[in-house]
Parts: structure tokens; sequence; C-alpha cells
């Protein structure tokens, strides 16, 4: 787990984001105290059959 401060979070946003979305956790604290959680979001496209009547 990686823990950040807001101002490098702000610094370096894509290079966290990128971090999440390659499975690793990122916490990020101000004045030391954990606040928020990254996560990722996964999209699921669940698609059904469709038949075709005749």
């Amino acid at each position: 787990m990686k823990i950040t401060n807001i101002h490098e979070a702000k610094t370096h946003l894509s290079r966290l984001i990128e971090s999440v979305i390659a499975g690793k956790e990122v916490v990020m604290a101000k004045a030391g105290k954990p606040l928020v959680k990254l996560i990722p979001l996964s999209f699921k496209i669940v698609s059904s059959p469709i038949k075709i009547i005749s």
C-alpha cells in the first residue's frame, strides 16, 4: 500500500492512477492521517445472446 500526501497526489496523479490500475492500493493522507483510498472501477459488459426468430 502506498500512502501519499495530497500535494504529492496532485503532482503525480497520472502515475498514481496507473499504479491503481496495475493493482496497487493508494491512500491519500492529510497531515499524516489517511483520508481517501483510490480504487479502480471495473466495468463489465454483459452481453446476452440475441435470438433471431424467423
